[in-house]
């Protein structure tokens, strides 16, 4: 799973992001024009409806769309900068931004998905975390040293993944609706030359228009009607590049020369999209540049419990950087750890240790999976679960483990190539 050394600075960086969009995005409209539109022409949508028509009538003046612009865009600024508090930025980032789209809807404009994904990203900087490094107020404590961040770098890595696990989603959510409403043989027609020649002739801000001078091209048009099926297979792979680290890369570029594709082809231009992919990009490149020193650890365990010897030769032959030793609860080793065993007898089955912190129950579980390449991204989605319903589960597995696992006198790790991770 990708951003797994992600700290609280990589957190803020994606509210520069996001806030960048925002800002871009209002810099490019021009909200003056709208002025020019009788309150007549404007369909209210939604609560706009609520609005008095005096109020309504102020709202799309020109000094009304003049005050909005500039208030908007001063929020817009202090979320860049970290300034001010997260809730309140994050609340008048949402009002502003749902105001400014539903005008363009309201005076017959289209609100695409690319807009909405933006507006849904913002749900998930309400976290304090997300405006405490690379901010304004930020430069001017460097000689402070933050406290232990270690809980706070936790929480930035599952919002920065829960965040770019959204933003993948819309594009799953995309192709399983043209599934949904188009005929598997959509796929075997020249349904794609038509979207094309249909949109390539639409002027918009960002026209190049390019496929007006090639579309009569013989390859092009083949390499397009065969791109359409490809292309719904790549929305429909997306969300694996949060959890697939090999595949991050891969998902990420293929998507961006769809996107350019789009452009080129059809004369649509998802800029906030392209700029929100650099955030899976963003985590992939993380993971692979931090150095991180690995820390040895043990794991102690209930030496006469067949499920915990099973599950401790199975860590054993998945721990490849070989992090972890094993040893019994009831051992040398454990006593000089200073393991303490619960009262509860249905904990002494798993304890992690690394030598600063000690892990039980669940959450020892979901630590060793975490360190193992190929199942990190189960010991994430696990960690979604609060803990009192993982440790619930957890203890109902661990009342029945003798009587459905049995007993073993001896640890089953004598394998040559095992005997020197277990200790006494």
């Amino acid at each position: 799973m990708i951003f797994l050394n992600a700290r609280v600075k990589h957190l803020s960086l994606a509210r520069i992001i996001i806030f960048t969009i925002l800002t871009v995005d209002l810099l490019l409209d021009d909200l003056g024009m709208n002025a020019l539109w009788t309150v007549q022409n404007f369909h209210a949508h939604g609560v706009i409806r609520l609005l008095p028509e005096s109020v309504l009538n102020f709202l799309l003046s020109e000094a009304g769309l003049s005050l909005f612009h500039w208030s908007y865009l001063a929020v817009l600024i202090l979320g860049l900068l970290g300034m001010g508090s997260s809730y309140v930025l994050v609340v008048c980032s949402l009002l502003g931004t749902i105001w400014f789209h539903g005008m363009a809807r309201g005076f017959g404009g289209h609100v695409n998905h690319q807009e909405l994904i933006v507006l849904h990203c913002l749900f998930f900087l309400f976290s304090p975390l997300a405006f405490r490094e690379f901010s304004l107020k930020q430069l001017f404590s460097k000689g402070r040293k933050a406290a232990n961040e270690g809980p706070d770098h936790e929480r930035a890595r599952v919002i920065l993944q829960a965040l770019t696990f959204w933003v993948l989603l819309t594009y799953f959510y995309i192709g399983v609706a043209r599934i949904g409403t188009s005929d598997i043989r959509v796929y075997f027609t020249n349904t794609m030359v038509t979207y094309v020649v249909d949109h390539c002739h639409k002027w918009n801000f960002w026209d190049i228009s390019l496929a007006k001078d090639i579309l009569n091209q013989t390859w092009l048009a083949r390499a397009l009607s065969v791109s359409f099926f490809f292309a719904t297979i790549l929305e429909l792979s997306a969300p694996i590049a949060v959890f697939v680290k090999k595949l991050t890369p891969i998902i990420v570029v293929s998507l961006t020369i769809f996107h350019i594709s789009i452009w080129v082809c059809m004369n649509i231009f998802f800029w906030q999209n392209l700029c929100l992919l650099s955030l899976p990009l963003l985590g992939w490149m993380i993971d692979r540049k931090q150095s991180v020193v690995i820390k040895p650890k043990i794991i102690f365990f209930d030496a006469k419990c067949g499920l915990c010897d099973g599950f401790i030769q199975w860590v054993a032959k998945a721990d490849r950087k070989s992090i972890f030793k094993f040893a019994p609860l009831s051992g040398v080793t454990a006593d000089r750890e200073g393991i303490e065993l619960s009262n509860n007898s249905n904990e002494w089955t798993i304890v992690l240790s690394d030598g600063e912190n000690t892990y039980g129950c669940s959450s020892a579980v979901i630590e060793i999976l975490k360190d193992l390449p190929k199942w990190d991204f189960v010991g994430d989605l696990l960690l979604i679960v609060p803990r009192f319903i993982r440790d619930f589960g957890y203890r109902c597995v661990a009342t029945v483990r003798y009587r459905l696992f049995g007993t073993v006198e001896v640890c089953g790790l004598p394998p040559q190539e095992l005997r020197a991770k277990l200790l006494p």
